[in-house]
């Protein structure tokens, strides 16, 4: 029992952070379904998009089909899409577009990136809507995925994941050895107690 109630004790104690958890990812997978898109937020890594967005920006993005992208080089619509040859995910502006491709260029760069976008390859179309850098959001996101000063942010991560489990590990360690002495201490008071009482019924008898 005092096992099952100390278990209790340590959910009660991470439910503020279970119930964190579990709002961010309903929040997230809410505004994908809303925005009709599987990455609503996005963190801007770099400044090639100053000075309209800066690294540590999150931005809201929303599903587009190829044929709504206006593509302009002074106002065309803000796009993200994944780079071909690693995946990763680019924020850039649509300057020029084809039946089959857009042309993409950030505007702080001096010349469009070097290769097309196939419209498979758009992840979606920035709302307008974002948590500017200042708040720390972005860069604290972008350190923890070892995209900003890497590898400490992972890193650390894993070091205080690493030190909270022992630290939990220790805590049940240390608590069963107080209830096992516990448990002696009253199994000692218990085998006294009787004595005693017999002791005291010899002497009245006499």
């Amino acid at each position: 029992m005092s096992y099952g109630k100390g278990v209790s004790r340590q959910l009660r104690g991470a439910l503020p952070l279970i119930a964190l958890l579990l709002a961010f990812f309903a929040l997230f997978v809410g505004l994908g379904l809303a925005l009709d898109t599987r990455t609503p937020l996005v963190v801007v890594a770099s400044g090639s998009m100053r000075p309209v967005l800066h690294e540590g920006d999150i931005l809201l993005i929303e599903g587009v089909r190829f044929e709504e992208i206006r593509a302009s080089p002074v106002d065309g619509d803000v796009v993200v899409y994944r780079r071909p040859y690693d995946g990763r995910l680019i924020i850039h502006r649509a300057i020029a577009k084809t039946s089959n491709a857009l042309i993409t260029k950030g505007d702080a760069n001096s010349s469009p990136d070097p290769f097309p976008v196939p419209p498979d390859a758009v992840v979606g179309r920035w709302t307008g809507l974002m948590i500017p850098h200042w708040t720390g959001l972005g860069y604290l996101t972008l350190f923890l995925r070892g995209e900003i000063f890497p590898p400490w942010g992972p890193v650390i991560l894993g070091v205080l994941i690493a030190a909270e489990l022992v630290h939990i590990a220790v805590r049940y360690v240390v608590r069963g050895r107080q209830r096992d002495q516990g448990r002696e201490g009253t199994g000692e008071g218990k085998d006294s107690t009787p004595q005693t009482s017999a002791e005291s019924s010899e002497s009245s008898e006499k």
